[in-house]
């Protein structure tokens, strides 16, 4: 019975031990994560800043590309509603006007009628719809190639103060298979694209058109709207290459910092945004990951934790079902001698 009970305490402080073992190895791989982790961060600054970059150019397009599909479909519901309400021109303006004139920073919204086949296709303006006072209109370019074949077409334009706009131009089609004999154009000003490029600490963004033409930009005072842009070499990547995405470093000026770059097509449109933060933020985004990681590390600690105070209740609740023995059995193996 003795023996048992020494067996029963020693499987005890043998389970103790475990449980202590495993207790310093989860601290220890906890640790090691961590360090990898940090250590991988360090190493690779660039490139996991050049793909954050890439991230945010990505998500910046793909929702500046969801509104001007919006807008776009919004103006052929307009005119489809429009044409079916009235043929009298002025009632048609009128609808046309109450459709559109939710979407802020719109300068116009005007009606052609095709004269000629395609291939010989010009364009008559039937109906204009002016949402300002005096907008400015661009009349020299309105041959509206793509649209003329089916294709929603997007062009930029500048005026006399060399302030940009975009002209939507969407092709109306009776059906599927023809082509189109009518175009809605919606121009808006630089207004509408405020919203999403509102200013950052850290990384610029900018707005280019397929002439390296700034459109817009989150640093009202890095470039001047309407400057061209296409000595910078980010912006020659974006004319030559062929991929619509791509991550790379250059200098702006041949003295100046590095810039850590990515740029993002926003579909057949032409323009492509473009993302970049120079080397000092680049450490602060390394700090700001460098924090994650340490709360990565402390998560994975306390949950060490946890499993070490799991495995000491387990402990304790085995030490109250076994029965104590005395100190006297434990250390003395001899049968106790009669009085």
């Amino acid at each position: 019975l003795r023996s048992g009970m020494n067996f029963r305490i020693l499987k005890k402080l043998e389970n103790q031990r475990v449980a202590f073992l495993t207790m310093t190895l989860l601290f220890l791989v906890a640790g090691i994560l961590a360090s990898l982790s940090f250590w991988f961060l360090r190493e690779n600054t660039s490139e996991v800043a050049r793909f954050y970059l890439g991230e945010n150019s990505k998500n910046l397009a793909q929702n500046l590309d969801g509104e001007l599909r919006n807008v776009v479909e919004k103006a052929r519901l307009a005119w489809g509603y429009a044409a079916s309400k009235s043929d009298a021109k002025s009632d048609r303006r009128d609808y046309l006007h109450d459709a559109m004139k939710s979407i802020p920073g719109i300068q116009s919204v005007e009606h052609f009628s095709r004269e000629g086949t395609v291939n010989n296709a010009k364009w008559r303006s039937s109906l204009y719809q002016p949402f300002v006072n005096e907008p400015y209109r661009s009349i020299d370019d309105l041959d509206f190639e793509f649209a003329t074949k089916g294709f929603v077409e997007i062009q930029t334009y500048f005026d006399a103060s060399e302030l940009p706009y975009i002209r939507l131009v969407v092709p109306i089609k009776r059906a599927k298979f023809t082509t189109p004999k009518e175009i809605i154009t919606v121009e808006v000003s630089s207004d509408w694209l405020k919203p999403f490029f509102k200013s950052s600490s850290n990384i610029f963004h900018f707005l280019v058109d397929q002439d390296g033409r700034l459109i817009a930009q989150t640093d009202t005072e890095h470039f001047k709207l309407g400057d061209n842009l296409s000595h910078l070499v980010v912006v020659q990547q974006t004319q030559e290459s062929e991929d619509s995405n791509l991550q790379l470093n250059y200098k702006e000026m041949p003295d100046s910092e590095t810039q850590l770059a990515a740029f993002h097509k926003i579909g057949e449109s032409g323009l492509t945004i473009i993302s970049q933060v120079n080397e000092t933020s680049n450490l602060i985004l390394l700090k700001k990951h460098r924090g994650s990681v340490m709360w990565l590390g402390f998560a994975l600690m306390l949950i060490a934790f946890a499993a070490c105070l799991w495995i000491a209740n387990t402990q304790k609740r085995m030490h109250h079902a076994i029965p104590t023995a005395r100190t006297a059995d434990i250390l003395e193996f001899k049968e106790p001698q009669e009085s």
